[in-house]
């Protein structure tokens, strides 16, 4: 914001100066190419925001800020997840809480947030294809034109000050349930249900049309029947 205010003043300061300086008919053509070289360069300094990240950061005004007596009750009460106890693969868990903490750590918009998993087997049984997708994704830069949309989550806000990022990899549906006001990361595994296949209609017979006519008294005389029109 501090570099766009500046650059917006430096504008205000070149023009005159260069009106003042320039005397010809080409001064309007030149003064337009300095303004559009200025936008661009205030569009590089503030390049667009994936989708993910501008929702999560929306989740976090409307969650932290003052509502009209001080105090915001927006998302209140919050979602809780019991955590279940570890009892299978205690070191692995571990270290893939260390890792996947440290990756929200280094990350651009979760830095603050904690990683939780309510059901440790989700965790301690994700295959090395899936840790690699959800810690690449962690690394993904935030700007639109640097991230890799093979990343791109399936979003969703099932309650206030939550959003959800839905990713299907080698199978299963990996979910990060982002709650804004506790600043929490959820972490939920599950198989995706298959799809009824769909049964193909039974093809009506067609009505001959010497069968079926209308007749001006409102009613239809099908076969040797008569039945109201209506």
């Amino acid at each position: 914001m501090k570099k766009s205010i500046l650059l917006i003043a430096l504008i205000g300061i070149a023009i005159p100066s260069f009106a003042q300086a320039t005397f010809y008919e080409g001064f309007f053509g030149s003064r337009i190419n300095l303004v559009e070289s200025v936008q661009r360069v205030i569009a590089r300094s503030h390049p667009e925001k994936v989708e993910w990240v501008r929702a999560v950061r929306n989740e976090e005004r409307k969650a932290n800020g003052n509502g009209p007596l001080g105090v915001c009750f927006y998302g209140f009460p919050t979602r809780t997840f019991k955590q279940a106890p570890v009892t299978e693969k205690k070191d692995l868990y571990n270290r893939l809480m260390a890792s996947f903490q440290k990756s929200l750590k280094d990350n651009h918009t979760l830095s603050r947030y904690s990683f939780k998993v309510p059901n440790p087997a989700h965790l301690t049984n994700l295959s090395a294809g899936q840790i690699k997708f959800l810690t690449n994704f962690l690394a993904q830069p935030m700007e639109r034109n640097r991230f890799q949309s093979s990343y791109t989550p399936k979003l969703s806000h099932p309650k206030a000050a939550e959003t959800e990022l839905k990713f299907q990899v080698e199978g299963k549906n990996l979910t990060l349930l982002i709650n804004s006001r506790d600043r929490a990361v959820y972490l939920f595994v599950s198989t995706p249900r298959p799809q009824a296949p769909q049964q193909a209609r039974p093809a009506q017979a067609k009505t001959p049309a010497s069968a079926s006519r209308n007749l001006p008294t409102g009613r239809i005389v099908h076969g040797n029947h008569l039945v109201p029109s209506f």
